[in-house]
């Protein structure tokens, strides 16, 4: 079955249990428990961007603006944050990663880490910036202080055409 969503889905994570949060002309949280009748139980208008769940903390990362939402509950997701991106950096869909205290976030051609420990207030620690990065499609994994990035061209933001590349950054030391 589907659950009826206004816009077009663009993104889906789960928290492997009851619900499904989409991004789907804003924030779509669907319980998911029956799955023959799945049932959309809030709809946050107004926010867009690639989405990524950590424990109760949902990012979404859109081309302009960063917001973090407390889905604790479900039924009533709260906004913990919502941060413009810097000017002349828009955000790209699909490249934000969350580990531990920090979100890693991918711009054209620019890596960036805040520091995420106080939501109300997220700070810039540091960036990699490379003109080996591709402004094309990205994919990001944070893992044991490497950032890896796999970048090229897509069609239709969808399937990666041509060469690919991963680039691996260290960020053991997000200051520097």
């Amino acid at each position: 079955q589907t659950a009826p969503l206004p816009g077009i889905v663009s993104g889906v994570v789960s928290n492997g249990g009851r619900y499904v949060f989409a991004e789907a002309g804003g924030l779509a949280v669907i319980d998911v428990i029956d799955p023959a009748h799945p049932q959309v139980v809030s709809h946050t208008p107004g926010v867009e961007g690639s989405i990524t769940l950590d424990g109760d903390r949902l990012y979404m990362l859109g081309r302009t603006w960063r917001w973090i939402f407390d889905v604790s509950d479900p039924y009533q997701p709260r906004q913990l944050s919502a941060v413009a991106a810097p000017q002349g950096f828009g955000w790209d869909a699909g490249t934000g990663f969350f580990t531990g205290r920090y979100l890693y976030v991918l711009t054209s051609r620019r890596l960036i880490i805040y520091d995420a420990s106080n939501l109300a207030t997220l700070r810039e620690l540091g960036s990699y910036v490379s003109p080996d990065l591709d402004p094309g499609f990205k994919r990001l994994l944070v893992h044991d202080g490497l950032a890896f990035i796999q970048s090229g061209h897509t069609v239709g933001y969808i399937h990666p055409v041509g060469t690919l590349a991963v680039s691996i950054v260290d960020v053991s030391d997000p200051v520097h």
